[in-house]
């Protein structure tokens, strides 16, 4: 089992239970905000707001400027960039590859 709060809910998951494809967002690379980039866990990118996401579900993730990283994540963490002047809404999302 697995349990983690998020937007102050308390979320208790089987780990043992496979994201299905009814739980996964489709990142296209039309909505990316700069170019996706590796870390330690696995990758993080940035894009217009998307009120789809949710901590640990599965994106999709399409890159043509970097290939290397399209496939399929968990998001882990997803860190909010709003403003009312200036830049439009920003996500900035964190995910790991599939265990």
């Amino acid at each position: 089992m697995a349990a983690f709060i998020d937007d102050d809910i308390f979320y208790v998951m089987d780990q043992r239970k496979a994201i299905g494809h009814a739980d996964s967002v489709n990142q296209a690379a039309a909505d990316l905000v700069g170019m996706p980039m590796w870390n330690p866990f696995g990758a993080q990118f940035v894009s217009f707001l998307n009120t789809n996401y949710r901590t640990m579900q599965a994106v999709n993730l399409t890159s043509e400027m970097n290939p290397s990283l399209s496939g399929k994540y968990t998001i882990t963490d997803l860190t909010y960039n709003l403003t009312s002047r200036g830049v439009p809404f920003y996500v900035e999302v964190y995910a790991a590859l599939p265990a």
